[in-house]
């Protein structure tokens, strides 16, 4: 769904997520509910997404590496209780730059 462009909420609550999910320059205009998702393969990619209202990653699980380099935040963000058991990139992504291995917040 890379350059997609979502106009209202965004709602993936409980779901199971088995293959990459491609994100690459998204915009969601309305909020972000990802809470309680496993994201069990390949990377989770927010690069360069725009959110423009809030974003839930509550209790999510993300077993790949996971990326929002450059990504943009308008509203509250919150990753409370959320395990990344790979790679997390906030930054600019470049092959060897700095991230997280792996973390849990």
């Amino acid at each position: 769904m890379e350059r997609a462009v979502f106009h209202s909420g965004f709602f993936f609550h409980n779901a199971v997520i088995d293959a990459g999910a491609f994100f690459d320059g998204a915009v969601f205009h309305g909020s972000v509910n990802l809470s309680a998702t496993v994201f069990t393969g390949g990377q989770a990619r927010f690069p360069e997404a725009e959110f423009h209202s809030d974003v839930y990653f509550l209790e999510t699980d993300f077993h790949g590496n996971v990326r929002f380099d450059v990504a943009i935040f308008h509203g509250d963000v919150s990753f409370r209780r959320t395990v990344f058991r790979a790679g997390v990139w906030f930054g600019s992504w470049t092959e060897g730059a700095p991230h997280v291995p792996s973390a849990a917040c």
